[in-house]
């Protein structure tokens, strides 16, 4: 896959993340999106405690990786799009949890779906590319 491929199969899922998020969640079905940081005041310690770890299981696995050089670059990347994936699954499940009543949560596992694409753009294209 050559970098033109990559950053138009992004671009193009980006913008059909931000037509359905902001189009069809926010505008017609009008969800807000929920608004929460890592130590936001009043979030569960399971849930950060699950994000604090993902997050030091990104850090040591983008060292790793950063190391081998004999990996494409596409494949050295890819810790990021996981990271985010299971962040955004993981904030996603706890707004279910939490707060189901304002269905805030598809605005994340939205997030989550579109990472969980992204990381089947990097294989495929890596598949096509050999």
């Amino acid at each position: 896959m050559t970098i033109t491929t990559g950053l138009i199969g992004f671009v193009i899922m980006i913008l059909f993340y931000l037509f359905i998020s902001e189009l069809y969640l926010k505008r017609y079905l009008k969800i807000k999106p929920p608004r929460r940081v890592l130590f936001y005041e009043g979030r569960s310690k399971l849930f950060v405690v699950i994000e604090v770890i993902l997050m030091v299981l990104f850090i040591i696995s983008s060292y790793y990786l950063a190391r081998n050089y004999h990996l494409s670059h596409n494949i050295r990347t890819l810790p990021m799009f996981i990271f985010f994936l299971l962040v955004f699954f993981n904030r996603g499940m706890e707004e279910w949890k939490v707060r189901k009543s304002e269905r805030g949560y598809l605005h994340e596992w939205l997030g989550s779906i579109m990472f969980f694409n992204m990381i089947l753009f990097i294989f495929i294209g890596e598949y096509l590319s050999k």
